[in-house]
């Protein structure tokens, strides 16, 4: 990706990135919050639909998402898609709640065929951390 193309002229690359890295990682938190179960096997996303979802004839698109499925897919940043598509496809390969682990983003990326800079490993890390650590908060939540 060019940055200087994202972020147009006078925008600083670091700013650019700091503010990317910011809604990839509440995007991240935000998936964990809605598309993960809690103690009643049910997660926020599908009580959601249980509860209101629009009739197969009635349904409204945001951004090419029926309405259905809106709540369940965060909002992406355009520059970031590539991103969250990385990181999505890595978490796969995440063991139980562990962090992804250097050597899997490693392997996926010679795998296929993908090339990511060191600041955008450094954002799909910041992914992670949000997203385990977003993980053990519900978890302890749904302990008590």
């Amino acid at each position: 990706m060019d940055v200087r193309a994202v972020c147009g002229k006078g925008v600083r690359p670091g700013k650019f990135y700091d503010g990317l890295t910011r809604d990839l990682c509440e995007a991240a938190r935000l998936d964990v919050k809605y598309n993960t179960e809690g103690k009643d096997e049910t997660s926020l996303a599908e009580k959601h639909f249980m509860e209101e979802r629009p009739a197969p004839n009635n349904e409204v698109e945001i951004k090419g998402v029926p309405m259905e499925y809106a709540i369940a897919v965060p909002p992406i940043p355009d520059a970031g898609r590539h991103l969250w598509e990385a990181f999505t496809a890595l978490s796969r390969y995440r063991v139980e709640r562990n962090p992804i682990m250097p050597n899997v983003i490693s392997d996926w990326l010679n795998l296929h065929g993908q090339t990511l800079s060191s600041l955008e490993i450094s954002i799909i890390e910041a992914m992670d951390r949000t997203f385990t650590k977003e993980v053990a908060d519900l978890i302890k939540a749904n302990q008590t």
